[in-house]
C-alpha cells in the first residue's frame, strides 16, 4: 500500500507539472485577463488624443486640436 501511495504521488506531481498542461493554463490565464481588459474598456470605443500647431504668415502662432 506504500508503495502504490508512492506511486500515486509520483504521477500527481508529474500531471501538475505537465509542461503543456502548465502553458495551457497560462494561455486561459492571459485570455482571461485580456478578456477583462475588453470588457472594462468597450464602452469607451476608440479615443484620439491630439494637438496641432499652426504658424500664420505673420509669424503669430495658433494652437489648438
Amino acid at each position: 500500500v506504500e508503495n502504490e501511495d508512492g506511486l500515486e504521488a509520483l504521477r500527481a506531481l508529474a500531471h501538475d507539472n505537465r509542461l503543456d498542461l502548465l502553458a495551457a493554463r497560462r494561455e486561459v490565464e492571459l485570455l482571461g485577463q485580456a478578456l477583462g481588459v475588453v470588457r472594462r474598456w468597450r464602452l469607451i470605443g476608440s479615443i484620439d488624443l491630439g494637438i496641432e500647431r499652426e504658424r500664420e504668415a505673420d509669424g503669430s502662432k495658433l494652437t489648438g486640436p
